[in-house]
């Protein structure tokens, strides 16, 4: 597109009252065909991702699996792509309940923002390196000592909180 469209386009937007920055900082989020529960979930992401202070440059697709294995709430693969952002691949377990679904997807979305701001660095299979010095091999920590799993598992619960609390709020006070 040329920048005078996009400009148009922008100007546009900004007599109707939505400003570019609106448009520009939200995600891009695809769900898979197996999330049948769409609307939540994109009201969830679309929450969380405003509050992690994710752009346009993070393109996240979220499917459900019913073949994790019962322990394992969600899994997220990231890829840098160069100057264009961030693809995300988030799979939450199908099998569990609203909440924990709900919980899983901000666990996972901790992930990313962990990787956006460079704490969290992926070397290979199994060795991490956490805020640029600490290499960690997951081997040979336990799950929820891992620094960036401890991180994820206590911010994921207020987010889900804060997003109940504000789902709450909505049915309070409608606009």
């Amino acid at each position: 597109m040329k920048k005078v469209c996009r400009a148009g386009f922008f100007l546009t937007l900004l007599v109707m009252g939505i400003s570019s920055h609106t448009l520009l900082s939200k995600p891009n989020v695809a769900l898979s065909a197996n999330v049948y529960d769409k609307t939540e979930l994109t009201r969830a992401i679309d929450y969380y991702a405003d509050l992690l202070g994710f752009d346009s440059t993070t393109y996240i697709l979220v499917r459900y699996s019913m073949e994790l294995p019962d322990h394992v709430d969600g899994t997220m693969k990231y890829r840098e792509i160069g100057s264009y952002g961030h693809q995300v691949l988030i799979t939450i377990n199908g099998k569990n309940s609203r909440l924990n679904k709900l919980l899983a997807v901000a666990h996972e979305l901790i992930h990313v923002k962990q990787y956006i701001d460079k704490q969290l660095e992926q070397i290979d299979a199994n060795t991490f390196r956490w805020h640029k010095d600490e290499l960690i091999d997951t081997r040979e920590v336990e799950y929820t000592m891992r620094p960036w799993e401890y991180q994820a598992l206590r911010y994921s619960k207020r987010l889900r909180h804060a997003y109940l609390r504000h789902l709450r709020d909505m049915r309070t006070f409608p606009e």
